[in-house]
């Protein structure tokens, strides 16, 4: 079986921090919209942190807003700081290397500073994720059936 790869980077905030998995990523609506027009600012990679906290992945409100997302359904969600009643979305997203997953339910993230996009473990768990402390980076290996052809990968 082939493996396409992500690579990112151990980045720390502060001296007791671990380290945060940072990586990129593209999103766009899955909606009708993404297949009519692709909105502005969707050919952009933006930060996204890999989160195997997160049970599923989400999107900072503020860029979902400004590229114009379609809001799905409202969920019941448990964060680090209580549960609420959130957004969701329904995006189309791809990591580096053309790995493009359809219609991933993202919920809408408030407050996280410097990070545009959480990978979580519904993506995740479709890869082999291996980490290297000392060498302060990481990599994610998923199966070529993942990689989007060329046309849909650029978008």
């Amino acid at each position: 079986m082939f493996f396409v790869t992500v690579k990112g980077k151990v980045r720390r905030q502060h001296p007791d921090d671990g380290g945060r998995l940072l990586t990129r990523a593209k999103v766009r609506d899955a909606g009708l919209k993404a297949l009519a027009k692709q909105p502005e600012g969707t050919e952009k990679f933006y930060t996204a942190l890999v989160d195997t906290g997160a049970t599923i992945s989400g999107i900072q409100g503020e860029l979902a807003r400004r590229l114009d997302f379609t809001v799905g359904v409202k969920r019941f969600i448990d964060t680090p700081h209580g549960g609420n009643v959130t957004d969701i979305y329904e995006l189309d997203m791809t990591l580096p290397g053309g790995l493009m997953f359809h219609g991933v339910h993202a919920a809408e993230l408030v407050g996280l500073r410097g990070i545009d996009i959480v990978i979580g473990m519904d993506i995740i768990r479709k890869s082999v994720l291996i980490v290297n402390g000392s060498g302060q980076s990481f990599r994610m290996f998923f199966p070529r059936r993942f990689v989007a052809p060329r046309s849909l990968s650029s978008f």
